[in-house]
């Protein structure tokens, strides 16, 4: 048996008016789970709200909702939602959305891979790389980008970059920086010997070293930056001022309060 937390709105929706959420926890059974327990399930597709539908791949869980359109009918489940009806043959799945995390849409893609989350998580990687290169996070201010919905936006923040592919993302973005810069892992590799070079030779190449390991740090070449606590990774606390001498100091990074700005109008992925 899984057991699911989601979250809900509380009230209606009204122009200006702040979102409540709760949390409910529901149970999912596998078939022989729900048999043993005398429950009474039927077909998903043919279910109406509160009772128990068998899932495609032979899962059992409580119907939430059950609206018309037109000809087809749109049937939610705590881990998903699927149409059924003379125009709308769907499948519904319970494993696949299991796999992914996406328990709130048809698609079984993770929010991020959909066109609204993909904006937001965007975002959310530009403002975090923004505020690393000018070696300052303000985490609060970043979990904001995500929405008002999370009661502790700092540690949803913190939470959301322990994620592999987060880490992807940020990666990605600067590649992008440094890319403008002509700076990339074979130039970190070759700054690495010439500063080896310069120690065998004058005893001192601490500026230069010093230089090369913050692009290793910014690279992602460093181990700490695939372990998954957010502290541990090498980008956090790292200034262009601190690699001046291999970047052009004059270059900014784009301004972070711009792209909060951006984000003003923030963008919430409901989980109902």
């Amino acid at each position: 048996m899984d057991k699911i937390v989601r979250k809900h709105v509380r009230q209606r929706l009204k122009k200006g008016a702040k979102r409540e959420y709760y949390e409910e926890v529901y149970d999912i059974f596998t078939k022989e789970e729900a048999e043993s327990r005398s429950l009474d399930f039927k077909d998903w597709r043919r279910t109406d709200v509160g009772e128990w539908g068998l899932t495609d791949d032979g899962y059992v869980a409580k119907c939430l909702k059950r609206r018309k359109y037109k000809s087809r009918y749109n049937v939610v489940f705590p881990f998903g939602q699927a149409f059924t009806g003379k125009t709308a043959k769907g499948k519904l799945e319970y494993t696949p959305h299991k796999m992914s995390g996406s328990y709130s849409m048809v698609s079984t893609k993770p929010a991020w891979q959909t066109k609204k989350g993909k904006e937001v998580y965007k975002r959310f990687v530009r403002i975090y790389v923004a505020m690393s290169l000018e070696g300052a996070i303000d985490y609060y201010k970043l979990g904001k980008v995500l929405g008002d919905s999370e009661k502790i936006p700092d540690a949803k923040a913190k939470s959301l970059l322990k994620k592999e592919w987060i880490q992807a993302m940020v990666d990605e973005e600067i590649r992008k920086h440094l890319k403008k810069r002509d700076v990339d892992e074979g130039n970190v590799i070759d700054m690495i010997k010439e500063a080896f070079d310069v120690a065998k030779d004058k005893n001192d190449p601490s500026n230069m070293l010093r230089a090369s390991e913050n692009f290793i740090n910014i690279l992602g070449m460093k181990a700490s930056l695939k372990q998954t606590g957010v502290d541990d990774m090498a980008l956090e606390g790292v200034s262009l001022e601190s690699i001046q001498n291999a970047l052009d100091p004059s270059k900014e990074v784009t301004d972070v309060k711009e792209l909060q700005e951006k984000s003003s109008n923030d963008i919430f992925i409901e989980s109902s």
